[in-house]
């Protein structure tokens, strides 16, 4: 009678330990993912300026009617022909 019981305490105590070891898991994974965006959007509030800095092209003298930039995009091809590139 005692081994039965034991043996049905141990098998218990492994389902529970089982659950909150995936529960744990999955825990720290939604924590993960969490910190991660929360770390996305803090490199975009401060260097958001820089990297737009960085990856803008100022032109002049094109159309205010060319929204598209098809006219850009006309005038970089022709310059690039020249070059080969």
């Amino acid at each position: 009678m005692l081994n039965q019981v034991t043996a049905w305490i141990h098998a218990i105590l492994g389902v529970a330990f089982s659950f909150y070891a995936f529960k744990t898991v999955f825990d720290l994974r939604d924590e993960a993912i969490e910190l991660y965006k929360e770390t996305q959007r803090e490199r975009c509030r401060y260097k958001d300026f820089e990297w737009l800095k960085a990856r803008t092209l100022h032109v002049r003298g094109l159309l205010p009617k060319d929204r598209r930039g098809d006219l850009l995009k006309n005038e970089l091809n022709m310059m690039l022909e020249q070059v080969h590139g």
